[in-house]
């Protein structure tokens, strides 16, 4: 099973998006509805193209429940399966990056993914930032937080994930 692990603030919506927003409008919508409609579309091509699942590493997953976001993204107009969220590891240990609690995602899941956490590969990083163990390196797609994805990350995505 291919899986993208997605963060969203510099993914989904990014600077460019916001530009000229009324600030007062975001702030009445807060998170929950800020998604940006080309990014959505990039990401359901992604998707469509490798057969990948979402598990959602974005801080959202601390304020929504799997359920409220699932809705949301729907609402979107993303067609893809978000699965999961990954566990927040830095309530106990604020040492943890992002990187940690993929791969915690990972051993808790290594019967669903069909391999062990070791020999895993079949994933992309999705993020703005570099919160990440070294050993992801290969798999983080660093997503400039200017304009989010684009049609570049999402071929190389694609190509990173396909066989």
């Amino acid at each position: 099973m291919k899986i993208i692990f997605l963060d969203i603030d510099g993914v989904l919506n990014h600077y460019n998006f916001y530009k000229g927003k009324d600030p007062n409008i975001i702030k009445i919508l807060e998170l929950n509805l800020h998604l940006d409609p080309r990014s959505v579309k990039l990401l359901n091509a992604i998707c469509e193209a490798t057969g990948a699942k979402i598990v959602l590493s974005s801080t959202w997953r601390r304020h929504q429940s799997l359920e409220v976001a699932r809705e949301i993204f729907k609402r979107k107009g993303f067609e893809g399966e978000i699965i999961d969220k990954t566990p927040d590891l830095t309530k106990d240990n604020p040492d943890f990056v992002r990187g940690n609690e993929i791969l915690k995602w990972i051993k808790l899941n290594e019967a669903l993914l069909g391999n062990d956490y070791k020999n895993y590969k079949e994933y992309a990083i999705l993020d703005d930032k570099t919160f990440f163990l070294y050993s992801q390196k290969d798999h983080l797609f660093l997503i400039n937080p200017q304009t989010g994805l684009t049609q570049e990350n999402g071929k190389e995505i694609i190509d990173f994930l396909s066989p």
